[in-house]
């Protein structure tokens, strides 16, 4: 398709223009000058760190999971798995639900085919009894908000600049409400080692990002 020969915005047509804007690397540059968060073995230092500084004992982590050491029934080596308790209060945790209900709790859905534009259409999994809502506008702006988002840049040394917004995910069994649970989602760095997730009896890693889960105990 030609343009008209005359002067737009950035010196490209209309119809241009708004091809340009679906196109995802246009939208969401990829700076390469940009500083990485982490280095070579950063990921393993981080985990190390929140394990045994003294100053993270206020979080009582435990180990579940760790490269070169087996534990309990896992005979063998994995990757790091930890859980921190207290990370944020029970007040925390029941503004955090109340922002994600104004929001609007929606389906979970996995991932599906990425799309001309960069972006990945929904694929809906019967097995995914959950609702999310994305933690963004005024939820993110709220101060509780900023404060749980402190913490967390706290605790794992990286900047909220390079985190997804909090994905607030309610989970429910088919009789009655299990627990809410805040997941913060990272995607998150462009440079990340993998992390993991737990299957029932096995241990498998399966995605190249930081999962960094806080539950209610209430």
């Amino acid at each position: 398709m030609r343009c008209e020969s005359k002067i737009y915005a950035n010196g490209v047509c209309p119809v241009l223009q708004k091809l340009h804007q679906s196109y995802f690397n246009f939208r969401c540059p990829f700076d390469p000058d940009a500083p990485s968060i982490w280095g070579p073995g950063d990921l393993n230092r981080m985990f190390e760190r929140i394990t045994q500084d003294e100053y993270y004992q206020q979080y009582t982590p435990k180990i579940l999971s760790q490269p070169g050491v087996g534990i309990g029934n896992y005979k063998r080596d994995g990757p790091w798995v930890i859980t921190l308790d207290n990370v944020i209060s029970e007040e925390e945790c029941v503004k955090l639900i109340d922002l994600g209900g104004v929001k609007g709790y929606e389906q979970s859905y996995d991932v599906g085919k990425k799309k001309y534009d960069g972006t990945y259409d929904k694929h809906l999994n019967k097995e995914r009894t959950s609702t999310n809502a994305w933690c963004t506008e005024e939820c993110y702006d709220d101060n509780v908000t900023q404060k749980v988002l402190q913490r967390l840049e706290n605790i794992t040394g990286i900047p909220d600049t390079n985190s997804e917004y909090l994905q607030l995910l309610r989970v429910r069994t088919i009789l009655k409400h299990v627990m809410d649970v805040v997941s913060l989602l990272p995607s998150l760095f462009s440079h990340v080692a993998s992390f993991l997730d737990l299957f029932k009896n096995s241990m498998k890693s399966v995605k190249s990002t930081v999962n960094i889960m806080i539950t209610s105990n209430t």
